[in-house]
């Protein structure tokens, strides 16, 4: 009776479908029920993800796969809550890097990890990130033990890190055989990107030397070039090194702050001007780019309306800082990245506009003699004096003959 209910009921539903492509009812039933199979193991491979095993150096890129997040809108969420109640609310991340942009949620991350080292049972997760304003990091045992590795606020000193180093380190230890799940809490009033890798110990301490020689020999470059600057400042007393050193100093503050040095050598105590350093930096940078174009191409004399652009461009940022004062940062942090790609773009456009109209007069100076015609010239040579002359925009070339004189009036190409 049962069977011959379900006979009819296939016959309703597949009896026309079997005249329209003649197709027998068996085949049918063959490639839906494969159909579905396929699906279920594709969700079920999209949904899980791999475990992280440590035998070495996990670079970022090998973390593709094996990130599961979960946003926190509330921003109230524990590590307790976390493990009793949201542990099937993660889901997984393609990216081998964690970015939701500019967020108010916190963000919870987790990766498993297994230790098949068969010596090693120190190791250490680099996050490639100087500075968040919250930073949790929690270790999960098997067991279901949980220990807290790493626990920074906005309170902290550099000195509060587990590690004192210029970025975020996290030591954990796990046994060989070991499997564990980490577990990261973070948010941040700038951008929510974060990269991390694994490493032992020993790894991780040769690839912190490599990475401060690297950071020094570049600081090492800037600083000379800033000292350069500040003689010539000293023996011409010409605003444009002035310039040049505050558009060169902010830069080099920036980079150390990225770097997370600045934050361990200039202001360890002082976590809220670290949190505000970015913003001062940033700015820095393109009001004093904006001001040594201004100075160096001389935009005042012969480009006006690219001078009021320059001027703009130095306003809008000193506006943006003074609005961090009364309203909430993470949007004009935001702001200033669209911004400062404005204010760069205009210095280069003045750059090519200024190379554009006044390269030739720079090749061809004009020089003629009594009577009007070209005449011989010789340079007097770019000592001390003569730098300074050409400054005050006197002439530093003289002919060959008494007969012949330089021509001082404005030149248009």
């Amino acid at each position: 009776m049962i069977f011959d209910y379900q006979n009819r009921l296939l016959d309703h539903f597949f009896r026309p479908l079997s005249k329209m492509i003649r197709v027998p009812h068996f085949l049918l039933l063959v490639v839906i029920a494969g159909y579905s199979l396929c699906a279920v193991q594709t969700t079920a491979f999209a949904a899980s993800a791999k475990t992280i095993d440590l035998n070495g150096l996990v670079e970022n890129e090998k973390l593709a796969g094996a990130i599961e997040t979960y946003l926190d809108p509330t921003t109230k969420l524990t590590m307790e809550d976390i493990s009793k109640s949201k542990v099937d609310e993660f889901e997984l991340l393609e990216s081998s890097v964690i970015d939701f942009g500019y967020t108010k949620s916190h963000i919870w991350a987790r990766v498993r990890l297994h230790n098949t080292h068969p010596t090693s049972r120190d190791w250490n997760v680099h996050f490639h990130e100087n500075f968040k304003q919250i930073f949790e990091v929690y270790i999960e045992r098997q067991d279901g033990r949980v220990q807290s590795v790493l626990k920074l606020d906005q309170e902290s000193t550099f000195f509060d890190r587990t590690v004192h180093d210029p970025q975020l380190i996290a030591p954990f230890d796990t046994e060989a055989g070991e499997s564990i799940t980490l577990y990261i809490h973070f948010w941040s009033e700038g951008s929510s990107n974060l990269a991390m890798s694994f490493n032992s110990q020993l790894g991780f301490m040769s690839e912190q030397t490599t990475r401060i020689a690297k950071n020094f020999a570049f600081y090492g470059m800037m600083l000379l070039l800033i000292a350069v600057a500040i003689v010539a400042l000293a023996i011409f007393r010409h605003v444009v090194f002035l310039a040049y050193i505050a558009y060169s100093l902010s830069a080099f503050l920036y980079i150390m702050h990225s770097d997370g040095v600045a934050f361990q050598f200039l202001w360890p105590n002082w976590p809220a001007l670290n949190n505000y350093a970015s913003v001062l930096t940033g700015a820095g940078i393109i009001t004093f780019a904006a001001y040594y174009a201004r100075v160096f191409l001389e935009t005042p004399r012969f480009h006006p309306k690219l001078n009021i652009a320059l001027w703009v461009v130095m306003i809008v940022h000193v506006l943006l800082i003074a609005a961090t004062f009364f309203f909430d940062n993470q949007p004009i942090k935001k702001l200033m990245v669209l911004v400062g790609m404005f204010g760069l773009s205009v210095c280069l456009i003045g750059g090519f506009i200024a190379a554009r109209h006044r390269f030739k007069q720079v090749r061809f100076p004009t020089v003629v003699d009594k009577h009007g015609k070209p005449a011989p010239l010789d340079y007097r040579g770019m000592s001390v004096n003569n730098v300074r002359n050409l400054q005050k925009g006197r002439p530093v070339f003289t002919t060959q003959s008494a007969d012949h004189c330089a021509d001082s009036s404005a030149w248009h190409p």
